[in-house]
């Protein structure tokens, strides 16, 4: 999901991450977006674009090569124009909470006129999400529960949703709050159209227009809830971005800076007790930052660069903030939700919570706040221990690792129609829960949607990789079981900070213990990386993607072994991810999803980085270097020629903005903060004096285990880089 722009902003700063955002752009450009709402792009003349003049056909065509085997240039460049238009309306439609926009029209434009077309294939076919069997969202929320995450109205929307989604998006219709209390909602709903017997595809042209009134009567605007919030720790010079020596990076991480402003969030005063809520927020007490675009809530590992990005900017009070968020919503529910909507209650995202209070009390040295979290960080690792692990045999025994595995098996709500049609020439109701789970859990790894995840269909020429056939709940993913490998280490670490030993030494065991395990189970030792294992066939995946080298980044390995981090890029080399223009790929599969060949996600582009800058090899060290400037000169350049915009994500070979995935691309005034901490902390971290990168990072590489002994030395390196 949402990385760019916080990464920017940290490795402006200190060089620690990247991260992947929607579109975004300085606050001159929102101001101006804001006036001129350009409902169309002409992309063969020059468009002026937050005062800019740009001539987007020519730098279109320059970026895209006829050999990047991509297919036909004029195709790939009308496909880039036409996904770069409407990611632009989109943004701009969304860069305010109070502006009328486009996609208020669609929210009133509703009386008169012929019938919407309707959604083909968007139809239920009378399975009744609500039968036994069906693992459902929204319990704490029963009122709610029939408009937002299950029933005929959602049904009937997501069917003729024309006239009532902006671009065809099942989320607009989720995110829109109330204007009545729910039960009246339902009551009215049901008297009208009818209840359970309705089948949404035999609705009349006038039942339609009704439908169309009932909605605009009874929705406010999607965008049109929380509240813009101006940190109050933000500052206009924070100190970092002042020390980036060159002028035009220290120039755009203060045009990132801004966004800060931008994207912050507070809760209005709402009734958020669950029988009287009239929106689908769940609900936090402190301010936070929003990914942008259609993403208008917080989200979980989307939050880690984002933290990131405000370290990088000084702002450890709104990374305070969010860190107490993500606390209150583990003591509610048990762990942190994907998002901050009622329907993203059945799943999680990969676990970041303790990298970011890590992270945290390095950058301030907090004690009394650490000592409040971290009953908090346990109770969520025991989520994972309780809901989301696996024995599997290793060494003679039964070890426990992890594995993604939502508690739903019904369409997610914020994809309703993606998830309905990908079941319609599927009869049996249960090959359809088992598919709508396996959806599902492949959200909650962050990776919507990947070839990683599914099951290739050789005998389907055309399509061989397809959603129907996503294997998740059979995998054990080798990134989530290196980050619960880093949570043990850092909460070993972190106790260690209180002066509880006890407890520090329990997690330094417990984390060379499941480091010994992990590495038994999903190292191939010929090709010096890590694949994720398949419960089922009892093997190893054996393929090349991004999670490969999350558990260096994590130190998930025996530092004793300095031949390690050499192996794995070594096998990097062999298969040919690291020769790209613009940088590594997430897969060498081009399947046509978001989470797969050409693209580069900040996320993931960070956690290599990272993996490389800490190998303590020389060759490695400068490897990272390159690939960080590599990333933040395309990015910057991104920027400059599409009317400071940043991307979520790019093409390896060609840097244009990438495809695939099932939303239209986001470009907004706002962007997306996946991307937006990332170069921050990059210009930060990286764009200063080497000296400092190799101090910082040679010092925890000469730990040599993860004891209480040494627990407290490992941070004091940490904190000195």
């Amino acid at each position: 999901m949402k990385f760019h722009l916080f990464l920017l902003l940290a490795i402006f700063t200190d060089a620690k991450q990247i991260l992947s955002s929607k579109l975004i752009g300085s606050s001159e450009a929102v101001k101006e977006r804001q006036k001129h709402r350009q409902q169309n792009i002409d992309f063969n003349a020059e468009e002026t674009i937050s005062g800019v003049k740009v001539q987007i056909s020519v730098e279109i065509s320059g970026l895209i090569s006829k050999s990047d085997g991509m297919g036909d240039e004029s195709s790939e460049k009308a496909k880039i124009e036409s996904e770069f238009e409407a990611a632009i309306q989109f943004g701009q439609n969304e860069s305010s909470n109070s502006d009328a926009s486009s996609e208020s029209n669609v929210e009133n434009a509703t009386e008169g006129g012929a019938a919407a077309a309707p959604t083909t294939g968007c139809s239920l076919n009378g399975v009744d999400l609500q039968a036994d069997g069906f693992q459902r969202m929204c319990a704490e929320w029963p009122d709610l529960a029939p408009i937002y995450c299950y029933g005929k109205i959602i049904e009937a929307v997501n069917f003729w949703g024309v006239r009532m989604l902006f671009q065809n998006d099942s989320k607009h219709f989720v995110d829109r709050p109330l204007k009545r209390e729910a039960k009246k909602i339902v009551e009215e709903f049901t008297s009208t159209f009818g209840g359970n017997e309705l089948d949404v595809s035999k609705m009349n042209e006038q039942k339609v227009d009704q439908l169309a009134k009932f909605v605009r009567e009874n929705f406010g605007r999607a965008n049109g809830v929380l509240i813009a919030y101006t940190p109050e720790d933000w500052v206009e010079n924070p100190p970092k971005l002042e020390r980036i020596k060159d002028a035009e990076f220290k120039k755009w991480a203060k045009q990132l800076n801004e966004l800060w402003k931008e994207l912050s969030r507070k809760m209005p005063d709402l009734n958020c007790n669950p029988g009287q809520q009239n929106h689908s927020l769940i609900c936090v007490p402190q301010p936070f930052v929003v990914p942008g675009g259609r993403f208008r809530e917080f989200y979980y590992w989307d939050a880690y660069w984002i933290v990131k990005g405000l370290i990088a900017s000084g702002m450890t009070t709104m990374v305070k903030n969010m860190c107490m968020n993500f606390a209150e919503m583990v003591n509610r529910f048990g762990f942190v939700p994907n998002g901050g909507r009622i329907y993203y209650d059945k799943r999680s995202q990969p676990s970041f919570f303790t990298f970011m209070v890590y992270d945290y009390f390095l950058a301030t040295n907090d004690t009394k706040f650490l000592q409040e979290v971290l009953p908090v960080l346990e109770k969520e690792l025991g989520h994972w221990n309780k809901n989301r692990s696996v024995e599997v045999e290793v060494g003679g025994k039964n070890q426990t690792f992890y594995q993604y595995r939502a508690d739903s098996n019904i369409p997610r709500p914020e994809s309703f129609c993606q998830d309905v049609q990908l079941v319609t020439n599927i009869s049996n109701t249960q090959r359809k829960a088992d598919i709508w789970k396996n959806v599902a859990s492949t959200a909650e790894s962050g990776w919507d949607f990947s070839s990683r995840f599914m099951k290739k269909d050789n005998s389907n020429k055309a399509n061989p990789w397809n959603l129907v056939n996503l294997q998740t709940t059979d995998l054990l993913p080798v990134d989530l079981n290196a980050l619960i490998c880093g949570n043990l280490r850092m909460l070993g670490e972190l106790f260690s900070k209180i002066g509880d030993n006890a407890k520090a030494s329990a997690y330094a065991a417990k984390h060379n213990s499941f480091r010994s395990d992990f590495q038994r189970l999903f190292y191939k030792e010929e090709h010096g990386l890590w694949y994720d294992f398949n419960i089922k066939s009892g093997k190893l995946h054996e393929e090349y993607y991004g999670s490969v080298t999350v558990p260096l980044f994590t130190r998930c390995y025996d530092t004793d072994d300095v031949g390690t981090a050499e192996r794995m890029y070594n096998r990097l080399e062999k298969v040919g991810v690291l020769k790209h223009k613009f940088g590594v790929p997430t897969s060498n599969i081009n399947s046509t999803q978001q989470w797969d060949f050409p693209n580069i996600w900040p996320s993931l582009a960070h956690m290599l980085i990272e993996s490389l800058r800490q190998s303590g090899n020389k060759k490695m060290e400068e490897k990272a270097k390159e690939l960080a400037r590599q990333w933040l000169s395309a990015n910057h350049q991104m920027y400059q020629n599409c009317g400071q915009h940043m991307w979520e994500k790019m093409a390896a070979d060609t840097g244009v903005p990438g495809g695939g995935g099932e939303y239209v691309p986001q470009v907004s005034a706002n962007g997306k903060l996946k991307c937006h901490g990332i170069p921050s902390q990059m210009l930060t971290d990286w764009l200063r004096v080497n000296k400092r990168w190799r101090f910082g990072f040679a010092g925890h590489l000469r730990r040599r285990n993860d004891t209480a002994a040494n627990a407290k030395r490992g941070m004091q390196a940490e904190r000195g880089g």
